[in-house]
């Protein structure tokens, strides 16, 4: 099923089962990403988790130990891509991969698409190209009852659809995770996206 197809579905099942509605996704997608060091990309020409599997035998893989025991985490990520298989998987607390990453100590890490250390450390995320991670579309919802009754809410909330992506996710959450007001980083989003004016 595909990204369109999965949120229909979910729109659709949510209205009908729950009253509530969903609205425009507001552009990036908060899921797994396996992500490498640049130059780990470079020498072994990494840009898709398929391109991984011919070396992943010599890798070590860091992650939480949610996803290593998960079907839809590792488990099943190595039954569609028939020979992913990492020298070692090493579980440890997910705040803690990426500087393991960085510091050469694994060689690749489960990441979350967004996550404001991709951008600090300048790492190469794997496209997943047999489109096994599910989307994390974030997206408002609202009882439909609620979403009737104010349409001007629904008006405001559908223009904020589509505007940001993964990367400029990872420079916000990092800006906020370096000591910057949530407030003041979600305003400058919607600067940046020409919602607000300077």
């Amino acid at each position: 099923m595909g990204v369109q197809e999965t949120f229909d579905y979910v729109k659709s099942a949510s209205e009908e089962k729950d009253g509530i509605t969903w609205l425009k996704p507001l552009g990036w997608n908060n899921t797994y990403v396996l992500s490498v060091r640049p130059e780990t990309a470079e020498t072994f020409n990494l840009t898709n988790i398929s391109d991984l599997v011919a070396v992943s035998g010599d890798m070590i893989l860091g992650s939480d130990d949610e996803f290593i025991n998960r079907m839809d985490g590792l488990i099943g990520l190595k039954e569609l891509y028939l020979g992913l298989d990492f020298s070692k998987e090493v579980s440890m607390d997910q705040s803690l991969t990426y500087s393991a990453l960085k510091d050469s100590k694994i060689d690749v890490n489960t990441s979350y698409s967004t996550d404001g250390r991709i951008a600090k450390f300048g790492l190469v995320n794997l496209v997943d190209d047999k489109n096994f991670f599910p989307p994390y579309y974030v997206t408002p919802i609202l009882k439909m009852e609620f979403a009737n009754e104010n349409p001007e809410v629904v008006k405001a909330l559908e223009e904020l659809g589509g505007h940001w992506t993964e990367a400029e996710m990872q420079v916000y959450n990092l800006m906020v995770d370096e000591g910057d007001s949530a407030r003041d980083v979600a305003t400058l989003m919607l600067t940046d996206a020409g919602l607000l004016e300077k």
